[in-house]
């Protein structure tokens, strides 16, 4: 079995969600981002602050849906604002490769 690279497997996770984000219509941009499209971006934080704890603090805060669109299934931060937290993330890994 082929041990896969931390740092790939992270890499490949947030260029799916970059991927959504790049279909995303300019219209979707300005709207609020879907509460799993955040969870899947938390996920990969979470993951990225566990293995390497020196990124923790420069790594972006969890995106959060506590705000009334929660109710509709929406976070409380606007797809750009995601995109430009993927790009965060994916700077910051190419920092530790």
């Amino acid at each position: 079995m082929m041990a896969i690279d931390k740092v790939k497997l992270l890499k490949a996770k947030l260029d799916g969600i970059r991927t959504t984000l790049q279909r995303s219509s300019e219209q979707q941009k300005k709207e609020l981002a879907p509460t799993l499209l955040a969870k899947d971006l938390n996920g990969v934080i979470d993951e990225v602050a566990k293995t390497y704890p020196d990124l923790k603090d420069a790594l972006p805060k969890p995106v959060l849906s506590s705000t009334p669109a929660r109710r509709l299934g929406m976070s409380d931060v606007r797809y750009l604002d995601v995109e430009i937290f993927v790009e965060q993330v994916l700077r910051l890994l190419n920092l530790v490769e």
